[in-house]
């Protein structure tokens, strides 16, 4: 009886923890390749990428974007990428591909209208998304059914060197490096 509690425990913890697995990331970049985290405030009409990056092929994401600490920009419109597009950024939007789209991912395009008074080291968020049953930022991989957590990469508006974001690299295993330089 005690072996097969503990077989059972031990079954659902690793179906838990495979569903619950985060994957990827969702971010607000000032280009659609996501190599750029940070904007200036400097009046005028400022155009951002939702892009899903670090992922190894999805068909659809769910997430909010919203102002925070400092940003007063006013958000004006999505420009859809794909046409299975639910909701808007501001307030939950879904994001169905169509058919599994590689990394990165530009999701949607937002565009603001700024005034030139955001605060230094102001932010552009990815937040969950309020619309979903349990809310989160999350991704369904390709040839699955299940969502997975995704984590969120936030734009920086007004940086001043001590909140400067930087897009980290993709991560490579040495299979990739050696098949660089493998003969064919």
């Amino acid at each position: 009886m005690r072996t097969s509690v503990i077989v059972l425990v031990v079954v659902l913890f690793a179906a838990t923890s495979s569903i619950a697995q985060v994957t990827g990331q969702i971010g607000v970049f000032a280009d659609a390749n996501a190599t750029d985290c940070n904007v200036n405030d400097n009046g005028g009409t400022l155009t951002v990428y939702a892009v899903h990056v670090n992922h190894e092929g999805a068909g659809a994401v769910d997430f909010m974007v919203q102002g925070g600490g400092g940003f007063l920009g006013t958000w004006i419109a999505d420009t859809h990428v794909f046409g299975f597009t639910f909701g808007t950024s501001p307030d939950g939007v879904s994001v169905v591909y169509g058919s599994c789209q590689p990394a990165p991912t530009h999701v949607l395009t937002i565009t603001y209208q700024l005034f030139g008074l955001s605060s230094p080291c102001s932010l552009i968020e990815v937040v969950a998304n309020p619309n979903l049953v349990e809310p989160m930022i999350a991704t369904t991989l390709c040839n699955e059914s299940f969502k997975r957590r995704v984590t969120p990469k936030n734009l920086v508006v007004n940086p001043d060197g001590a909140c400067d974001c930087t897009v980290p690299v993709r991560p490579v295993t040495w299979g990739n490096i050696k098949a660089l330089y493998s003969a064919e």
